[in-house]
């Protein structure tokens, strides 16, 4: 995984197996934002109970998995995991709790999706929201 600012300052450029999971866990996360994709057969599930369920993703002999939590409705409406890897400004790594909160659900060519996407550090010293993306827009278009 490698960060920069303004794509031209380098602030980490991390590999190996912790980044490997943490890419895939972020493929877990999103996977409602992509129709079809948490079908796939590299994702498996396991009911916790009505409101949760454990999802675990597996590649190239590398899983990790998470705990996706939906609403009355069936939506999804947070994931949390340890299985993401977190990277300090200075390239270290630490191990930490990371969710996601999906909300503000849109009609997208007959498929509801969430159109807010908030990722968030759960770190000792207190949380840090890492990604809050409320303007993006995914349309889905279909082509014969």
């Amino acid at each position: 995984m490698k960060g920069t600012l303004g794509k031209v300052i380098p602030l980490f450029d991390q590999q190996g197996t912790d980044m490997d999971k943490s890419c895939l866990v972020t493929v877990l996360a999103e996977c409602f934002l992509v129709p079809g994709m948490a079908l796939q057969n590299y994702i498996s599930w396991q009911d916790i109970d009505d409101t949760h369920a454990r999802a675990r993703i597996s590649y190239y002999n590398i899983s990790a998995s998470g705990v996706f939590t939906f609403n009355e409705k069936g939506e999804v409406i947070s994931f949390r995991t340890s299985d993401r890897t977190s990277v300090d400004m200075d390239g270290t790594a630490r191990e930490a709790e990371w969710s996601a909160i999906y909300s503000d659900y849109k009609d997208n060519n007959g498929i509801r999706q969430p159109s807010v996407l908030i990722s968030i550090w759960h770190y000792p010293e207190g949380d840090f929201v890492y990604f809050n993306e409320k303007k993006s827009e995914v349309s889905i278009e279909y082509y014969n």
